[in-house]
């Protein structure tokens, strides 16, 4: 006797593309959450490895890395200018001072070999002779946005930045909920996070070199 073979009826169909469809929603989730948790890892990653070049400089030199290009003054680059603009310039002033040939340790690249960049658009348009000053880029985090380097000396003030996109925007120094600065006595490095604006004390995406309080 000859067996029958049933078909899948409609309803079967349909319960299959159900079930993969929601299997295809749940990896999509899945693969975007692990896009953004590496995203903050190599974020965090340069972060914690540029903090740790500035304390080298720190202790190799005396001093903090300059964020301003007057700061060179007494150094080999003195005069060392840029054309165009001075948005960015602390973090670019910070891989000049990192690459400074006398410490144990330069700055060539950040882990995992993620790149320098130059977003926005700039040249020194003076470079002392002899000084090898690098090219006037700066030390990006992982969504291509420079990482914003502040000094102790610079805390009350607003810093210029110009974002991967060519968006400039202003940022400033980090307050405690008591109204001192976090790393008081030092530096902050910000990274502006995914949505490369620097975030209110409530909601809050960006990737800091201190840990915020909460009230």
């Amino acid at each position: 006797m000859r067996r029958v073979q049933r078909g899948f009826t409609l309803i079967e169909v349909l319960v299959v593309v159900s079930i993969l469809g929601v299997l295809a929603g749940l990896i999509s989730v899945l693969i975007t959450q692990a896009q953004k948790k590496k995203l903050e890892f190599e974020t965090q990653n340069a972060i914690t490895f540029v903090g740790g070049a500035i304390d080298t400089y720190k202790s190799d030199l005396g001093r903090l890395p300059p964020e301003t290009m007057a700061g060179f003054a007494g150094t080999k680059w003195a005069g060392l200018s840029v054309s165009g603009n001075t948005t960015n310039e602390c973090v670019e002033c910070l891989l000049v001072a990192l690459r400074h040939p006398d410490l144990r340790t330069q700055l060539d690249r950040l882990p995992g070999g993620q790149p320098f960049g130059n977003t926005d658009e700039d040249i020194w348009n003076k470079i002392p002779e002899g000084s090898d000053a690098p090219e006037a880029k700066e030390i990006l985090d992982a969504y291509g946005n420079p990482i914003v380097y502040i000094t102790k000396n610079r805390y009350e003030e607003t810093i210029q930045m110009s974002l991967g996109d060519g968006t400039v925007i202003e940022v400033h120094a980090v307050r405690r909920p008591s109204g001192a600065f976090y790393n008081q006595d030092g530096f902050q490095l910000i990274s502006l996070g995914a949505n490369g604006q620097q975030d209110p004390d409530e909601k809050i995406d960006d990737i800091e070199n201190f840990t915020r309080e909460v009230e």
